[in-house]
């Protein structure tokens, strides 16, 4: 305790010494009736209240910096309360169809919550669970084109208002037509810089 409120203490007695050095060049009369000359102080009454200040004021100092942490955390709390919340391990997973086994012809649905093994790092094995339901189904992403309106008449009638047109070509696995395999609804995740990612899903 003592060894750490020590450098506070210098610093706070140096800095005292500095006003008390002002303080005797503007005011000569008043320092020397307590006997102040430059830095230095010949009272000894006056040189324990000196000290005695440097003291105190390191203690504050010191009470007000190991109290930062507990005050910023106090304003986090405030201002940004989902910083200080714990987030859980999160990965993204990729769930596709197997080509190979034709007996899955329509959709097949991953409910909510079903436990997902990663493969093992140096022994170390991760489990996961869904955080939502995905629904699969057997196709495949065969193709992907980002193409300028400017370059295909077609394009341009398809999207008059558009510079560009994301193309995505789905192929069904094992010759299945799209109505057979009761496609709804598909949900696609943009692999990518953040940034780009997020600001591609904006565009519509």
């Amino acid at each position: 305790m003592l060894e750490s409120l020590l450098p506070y203490y210098e610093r706070e007695l140096g800095h005292l010494r500095e006003l008390s050095g002002e303080f005797a060049r503007r005011y000569p009369k008043i320092a020397g009736r307590l006997q102040m000359e430059g830095d230095q102080c010949a009272d000894p009454h006056t040189e324990r209240l000196i000290e005695s200040f440097a003291l105190l004021a390191a203690r504050i100092h010191k009470k007000l910096d190991d109290d930062y942490p507990e005050v910023a955390e106090s304003f986090l709390n405030v201002l940004y309360p989902h910083y200080l919340q714990p987030i859980p391990a999160a990965t993204i997973v990729q769930l596709e169809c197997d080509p190979a086994r034709p007996e899955i012809t329509r959709r097949y649905r991953v409910e909510r919550g079903q436990m997902v093994q990663a493969p093992a790092i140096n022994g170390v094995v991760c489990k996961f669970r869904s955080a939502y339901p995905v629904d699969l189904y057997p196709l495949s992403l065969s193709e992907v084109r980002l193409e300028l309106t400017s370059g295909s008449a077609y394009l341009r009638q398809l999207a008059p208002d558009a510079a560009a047109v994301l193309t995505l070509e789905l192929q069904t696995h094992g010759g299945l037509s799209v109505s057979a395999i009761g496609l709804e609804s598909l949900r696609f995740f943009l692999d990518g810089e953040p940034a780009q990612s997020t600001l591609s899903t904006q565009i519509s």
